[in-house]
């Protein structure tokens, strides 16, 4: 039965759950800043989507493909409507694909272990098995052929097609996904310089001359043996925009800071007290506080009340997760009634924020039931292990939802069983017993950002 694709399923917000949070968050606590960091930044960042020299291959990618369907309007129409393109949208999704396919190839060849996009070490891998090398000798317009295993939602494309969407790049019309004028004439002042113009006419020329003029047969999808696309020219170009130094260009600066929204709101005085505390030393936790001191802005109020406590719950719950941890003994009790007793979480304040206004109602639901736990324990004769108990408890409730294994658990005795455990080193628990905060609310990809537009040493 043929597989029916629609917008929602390709140019959607990107979905970071496509890494288990039961693999990396035991106590649930990622939707709650992620909540609060995606209020502040309109879901224009991630945590995935760091590179500012992908997020522009991936609008050159684009830009080539709107720039070329709308000078072969007929030959896009003649792809789809029927098996295997039965919209623009498979079309345009399995194009970008074919696209990214042929850059990781031409990184490969050239052999230069500096230039790195994702995808290559995968293909290096899969050439040196040789029962799995007849698999990478062609590339196909097909979004389920990429050459990593889920291209699609882990390529360069998927890893920015959710920001893309939120910063207006795409538009949500399947049938009009680029119907952005101002976006697209804007990126062609962009690659109308060297190497990107260069760049351009190669590859357009080959998605003119061989995908939007094959004849598809038995709807089969687009397919070229790789030796049969990849010339020495295209190699050539595509590495030449790999250089760092063609990023640092005024206008694609510009492009990006008004795009993501870095240059107003909430997301622009954080950006501003990034630029000022970054020469003094990087420190995520000072500039978000130092920005709420000198602006009292509303979001950040809510992460300077909410992120003491989630401090609080992700060190104690690491703490119980030490491999030396098998029932409440003494030192364990005694981690969590300094915690307990030495913290800057504000009851009141927490409750403030607890609104759709500042985090999403799961997170609104979550953070209450750790609040509540923490005011239980607080009040208990039995503190310590009133937290222990009910926090273990809580997790179990988080894992069982999700449908994961229980890191740990609590038996009727209290003893503690440990499925999954930490191994706790002597600078770790220094960490773990101060209060510097956890979570930094996409500031370090803010950074990492910003000087791939300044060419910053990272």
């Amino acid at each position: 039965m043929a597989r029916e694709n629609t917008l929602d399923n390709i140019f959607t917000d990107y979905d970071e759950s496509i890494f288990s949070d039961g693999s990396i968050d035991p106590m649930g606590l990622r939707i709650i800043w992620t909540s609060i960091g995606s209020k502040i930044f309109h879901n224009k960042l991630n945590t995935i989507s760091t590179d500012i020299k992908l997020y522009t291959l991936n609008l050159f990618h684009h830009y080539l493909l709107q720039k070329c369907a709308s000078e072969e309007e007929d030959g896009v129409n003649k792809l789809i409507r029927k098996k295997p393109y039965f919209n623009k949208s498979d079309l345009f999704e399995g194009m970008v694909i074919f696209l990214e396919n042929l850059l990781i190839n031409a990184t490969y060849n050239l052999g230069d272990s500096s230039l790195v996009v994702p995808g290559k070490n995968k293909l290096s891998n899969l050439k040196n098995n040789e029962s799995k090398r007849n698999t990478i000798e062609k590339i196909s317009v097909n979004r389920d052929k990429g050459i990593l295993v889920r291209q699609y939602l882990l390529g360069i494309h998927g890893r920015h097609k959710g920001p893309f969407l939120q910063m207006g790049v795409f538009k949500q019309n399947e049938e009009d996904i680029y119907n952005n004028p101002e976006v697209w004439k804007e990126a062609s002042e962009i690659f109308k310089s060297s190497p990107w113009k260069e760049a351009e006419i190669v590859l357009t020329e080959l998605i003119k001359n061989k995908l939007l003029n094959f004849t598809i047969k038995a709807n089969a999808f687009i397919e070229y043996k790789v030796e049969d696309v990849l010339t020495k020219s295209i190699e050539e170009k595509y590495v030449a925009l790999l250089k760092k130094d063609i990023y640092v260009d005024e206008a694609i600066r510009s492009f990006w800071l008004n795009r993501l929204g870095l240059k107003e709101d909430t997301a622009g005085i954080l950006y501003k007290a990034y630029l000022k505390q970054k020469v003094k030393g990087l420190n995520f936790q000072k500039i978000i506080v130092s920005a709420y001191s000198e602006s009292n802005d509303p979001y950040l109020g809510a992460i300077n009340a909410i992120e003491p406590l989630l401090t609080l719950i992700d060190k104690c719950i690491n703490r119980i997760l030490s491999s030396a941890t098998s029932k409440i003994d003494d030192d364990l009790k005694e981690f969590i009634d300094h915690w307990l007793k030495n913290n800057e979480v504000d009851p009141g304040k927490i409750t403030a924020y607890l609104s759709v206004d500042y985090i999403n109602q799961e997170a609104i639901n979550r953070l209450q039931k750790l609040l509540d736990i923490y005011i239980n324990a607080s009040q208990s004769d039995k503190s310590a292990e009133n937290f222990i108990i009910n926090l273990i408890k809580y997790h179990e409730d988080i894992m069982k939802t999700r449908g994961n294994l229980n890191w740990v658990s609590i038996g009727a005795d209290n003893k503690i069983f440990v499925h999954r455990s930490i191994y706790i080193s002597d600078p770790h628990l220094t960490y773990l017993k101060s209060m510097t905060w956890v979570n930094s609310y996409y500031l370090p990809t803010v950074d990492s950002l910003h000087k791939g537009l300044t060419n910053e040493a990272a």
